[in-house]
């Protein structure tokens, strides 16, 4: 523990084809020197006695954090693309995917944490060409509808153990497919091995709409991040709920992604749900990638240098991507729909006239509202009492 001029004490950290394989060679690293723990930003972790959720929030990497004992002040910012992440080996690949492991290179990042040593990568072509163009089938409830040949890839990339928390299939059922030859797909995943990154290529064209080039994979217990790059200026909708414009800005915008619920929420606000998923509107097409993890996390869109970017930042779970091909906005939307499934049917009484209003008193003034529709013949059917039942002092957050 060391101090600042004033004797305050200063916290400190220690270090702590298809499927193809890019023949573009890249420059060998030796392992540096134990590199100080970065602290890109902070979070205040709390535990609720009524539900067992954790809220959370970064805090601002340029802003020290003050409590009544200690000052804790960021001793250096090295980038974290700077990180060797890991290299991939043991590639086995099959007529509709690949599968490999991930090794650690080097003594990691320790952003939070140390590094994993040994990740396990898989992705699989889900709805690929099949010969002669025959369509694939995929079921949806009972029905057995069309899904548009080579639009959807998996990626996932997870602990080899297989103990870290995933979305459980109870919670979010994953689609059922008929997995599918990736010898013509609509979109191609490419890889290099060291150092670990990997894009999704728009074959019919050579696009690069994902790439995570020169942006190490960091995977930590509580520390999960993937960048990657955009077009300048790029058309991100989505990631929502939020209260930022229909078209994010890529300026210095970061997304949170935590259910919560305020009054008097200003712009750039994170709202009732959660919902990892963004379109990329370009003029040769639109594409969309969903990110099927359900632990807090901030998005990031920044643009730098002419230079446009996409980061995730999430505490916990696993990287578990779904790339989804177009090309138009609608095609996304319902390759999006085969993945999360279809809106449920709404009930008979939910399309009558309702009321809701915020701030009743009790319920004698609820009754009164009603008694009032009956008294002058307005019909009503249903009721709604918005958040009184939680405490005036409360904000919600689930």
């Amino acid at each position: 523990m060391s101090h600042n001029s004033d004797g305050v004490p200063i916290a400190t950290h220690e270090k702590g084809e298809n499927l193809s394989k890019e023949t573009t060679p890249r420059p060998h690293h030796e392992v540096p020197p134990p590199r100080p723990r970065l602290s890109i930003a902070q979070w205040i972790v709390g535990a609720s006695a009524t539900i067992g959720l954790l809220a959370f929030s970064w805090r601002n990497i340029d802003s020290p954090v003050v409590n009544e004992k200690v000052v804790v002040v960021p001793q250096s910012t090295p980038s974290l693309d700077e990180c060797h992440g890991y290299s991939a080996s043991v590639v086995e690949t099959t007529s509709t995917g690949l599968t490999a492991q991930l090794h650690l290179y080097g003594d990691g990042c320790h952003v939070y944490g140390p590094d994993l040593q040994t990740l396990l990568l898989t992705v699989a072509y889900e709805t690929g060409r099949l010969p002669f163009h025959s369509p694939v089938l995929h079921s949806i409830g009972d029905e057995l509808t069309m899904i548009p040949p080579g639009s959807r890839i998996h990626v996932k990339i997870e602990d080899s153990e297989g103990t870290r928390y995933q979305v459980p299939e109870s919670v979010f059922p994953r689609p059922r497919n008929i997995k599918a030859p990736s010898y013509d797909p609509d979109i191609e995943f490419k890889y290099t091995e060291f150092p670990f990154t990997f894009s999704i290529i728009r074959k019919a064209t050579g696009e690069v709409l994902f790439d995570t080039s020169g942006y190490p994979v960091i995977f930590e217990p509580q520390y999960l991040r993937v960048k990657t790059s955009l077009p300048f200026n790029a058309n991100i909708y989505g990631l929502g709920e939020h209260t930022e414009s229909l078209r994010l800005p890529t300026e210095n915008t970061t997304r949170t992604l935590w259910a919560r619920d305020s009054p008097g929420v200003p712009t750039g606000s994170n709202l009732y749900g959660v919902h990892p998923i963004y379109f990329d509107h370009r003029t040769t097409g639109t594409h969309g990638v969903f990110l099927l993890n359900s632990n807090g996390m901030d998005i990031k869109l920044r643009t730098e240098n002419d230079k446009t970017t996409l980061e995730y930042n999430i505490i916990g779970g696993i990287l578990d991507f779904y790339f989804l091909a177009g090309p138009s906005p609608v095609d996304v939307a319902r390759q999006y729909a085969e993945v999360a499934g279809l809106p449920a049917e709404v009930p008979y009484w939910s399309f009558g006239l309702h009321q809701c209003r915020w701030g009743y008193q009790d319920y004698l003034e609820v009754a009164q509202v009603i008694a009032n529709y009956s008294s002058v013949g307005i019909p009503l059917e249903t009721m709604w009492t918005d958040s009184e039942c939680i405490a005036s002092s409360s904000v919600p957050s689930f």
